[in-house]
């Protein structure tokens, strides 16, 4: 049950109306230790955003404390309003936080810092490059990959989760780049009928590239997306022995 949901309850309360107060309790004070164990990590106007969300979660926990101490068959329903007060300044601080997340503004992807003097410089206390975040993902299924692929992967993920500099992944890709230049090298009228595929993929590594160059995630997540997209093609032909590397 949403806390929307228990609070249109309140308007009707039945005898059960006390015990969904307590589970939705419980449910109110997780949330609030998870917020409050992810503050540490936060700087700059996201800190903010979180800092109020727990003043919220921690009136809220107060209104289901009085909810649950009233005896029953007590009218509830003044409650509503102020319950449904605070839901709203829930909602409002969820979507400002979702619009932060998702502007195209420089900041640390670890602790959320932002530094408009040095918008592309490096965070003090995470030692990570500032970057725009990844605005749009599309979701795709992932194919079995070789060391080099899975290694780049894995390199990205920390990237854009603030774990890792983003000058970390230039090896990363250098080493799959060099796997799909071999494989244009190769003198073969069956391979070269493949060398479209290696083109492409090499135009996905250069799009993830770009990402180093100007420092916007969303061309790792772009250049991935086409990546993978022909990577299961490529494992068919790793298979067959057309194509080298790991």
């Amino acid at each position: 049950m949403t806390l929307r949901e228990f609070s249109s309850q309140l308007q009707s309360a039945g005898p059960e109306t006390s015990s969904l107060a307590t589970q939705t309790l419980d449910l109110m004070t997780l949330a609030l230790e998870s917020i409050e164990s992810s503050l540490g990590g936060r700087r700059g106007r996201v800190k903010k955003i979180v800092e109020d969300q727990r003043e919220i979660y921690s009136d809220i926990i107060d209104v289901l404390l009085e909810i649950t101490e009233m005896p029953q068959g007590y009218q509830l329903a003044e409650f509503k309003t102020e319950l449904d007060d605070l839901i709203h300044l829930l909602e409002k601080s969820a979507e400002e936080l979702q619009a932060w997340s998702t502007a195209a503004t420089p900041r640390c992807l670890s602790c959320g810092q932002e530094d408009e003097n040095d918008p592309f410089g490096k965070c003090p206390d995470c030692n990570v490059s500032y970057l725009l975040p990844v605005r749009a993902v599309t979701p795709r299924e992932l194919p079995i990959l070789g060391h080099d692929q899975a290694e780049l992967f894995g390199g990205i993920g920390l990237v854009i989760t603030g774990y890792a500099d983003i000058e970390e992944l230039d090896p990363l890709i250098h080493n799959v780049e060099e796997i799909y230049r071999e494989f244009l090298s190769v003198d073969d009228v069956e391979v070269e009928a493949l060398h479209p595929l290696a083109e492409r993929q090499l135009l996905a590594l250069a799009e993830m590239r770009l990402a180093l160059e100007d420092g916007d995630a969303q061309h790792l997540e772009d250049g991935w997306n086409v990546f993978i997209g022909n990577e299961k093609t490529v494992r068919e032909m790793q298979t067959r022995g057309m194509l080298s590397g790991s």
